[in-house]
């Protein structure tokens, strides 16, 4: 890569890691969907300008948006701003990272064939690495509710990033992200609504501020600036380096507590992520398979 994908890659993961800070930051203040909300209505705003001109590339593809939505944006913004309440920041960003692996476990639900042996390793490696970090002797008292909604988020971002393969094909990739949060903005908004503070919180607005400009509609415009530079393979690697970069923000700002287990954990999640989705699947049948197409959103970690 050039000296400026390094860069790139680097800027991108030290964004997208403070995702989490920022989101715990903005709890001080505001309830998890008020701060979803907030979040996705700012990033469309960012993000819109930079694709209006290839809008006319999702003609065909608009209904097919509110489930992309819902499960790439919407459902996990919510999920990881409540689960966040109980959460560590840093803990929050790890279990993230286990995207990959709920996809091996999604392909032969949605027919897409069977993982390979070396992919259902990874995918063992990568929940061994899960139950360390959030096991007895690890982060301490965990809330269970709130890791089941952690792993749910990153289940929806396996499943929407398989929907955006098989759905946003030909679809440019700054409209198709705009699209994507104008549509999870008017899906959280009825959410939202029974959130609204009865006064602002100067330090929880300007994290949130910072969260959605930068962190999310700045952050996909960087992303898609490094897949245009680096090509799509290269520029997953920030799927690596984000959650080792939130667990540091969280150790270092936060004063979370930084154990064995959370680094080793974090090691098995992104070793056994790596592994699996680099293996192929045995196809059942050639017809079976889906077209692999990068898009926007897919293969990210938190947006």
């Amino acid at each position: 890569m050039s000296v400026r994908s390094w860069l790139l890659l680097g800027l991108l993961a030290g964004i997208w890691g403070s995702s989490y800070l920022l989101i715990a930051l903005g709890l001080t203040g505001f309830e998890p969907a008020f701060v979803a909300f907030l979040r996705v209505f700012l990033a469309a705003a960012v993000v819109v300008p930079f694709g209006l001109r290839h809008w006319r590339t999702l003609s065909g593809h608009w209904r097919s948006l509110p489930l992309l939505a819902a499960t790439q944006v919407a459902v996990p913004f919510v999920l990881i701003s409540t689960a966040e309440q109980q959460l560590a920041s840093g803990l929050a960003g790890v279990l993230v990272a286990s995207q990959p692996l709920w996809l091996v476990v999604l392909m032969p639900l949605l027919r897409q064939g069977w993982p390979a042996l070396t992919s259902i390793a990874g995918t063992v490696t990568g929940f061994v690495g899960v139950a360390l970090v959030v096991g007895p002797s690890g982060s301490g008292d965990v809330d269970p509710a709130a890791v089941a909604m952690m792993l749910g988020a990153a289940l929806c971002y396996a499943f929407g990033a398989w929907w955006a393969k098989r759905t946003m094909t030909g679809v440019q990739p700054l409209a198709q992200t705009g699209a994507t949060l104008t549509t999870a903005t008017v899906l959280i908004a009825p959410v939202a609504a029974f959130q609204v503070p009865h006064e602002l919180h100067l330090g929880a607005s300007a994290a949130v501020v910072v969260l959605a400009v930068v962190g999310t509609g700045g952050a996909f415009v960087i992303y898609n600036r490094l897949i245009k530079d680096a090509g799509p393979a290269r520029a997953s690697l920030v799927s690596y380096l984000a959650p080792a970069v939130a667990l540091g923000y969280g150790a270092t700002i936060l004063h979370e507590p930084l154990g064995w287990n959370s680094v080793l954990g974090l090691a098995l999640i992104l070793s056994g992520s790596w592994v699996s989705s680099r293996a192929p699947l045995r196809r059942r049948r050639a017809a079976a398979e889906v077209p692999v197409k990068e898009t926007a959103v897919a293969g990210c970690t938190d947006r």
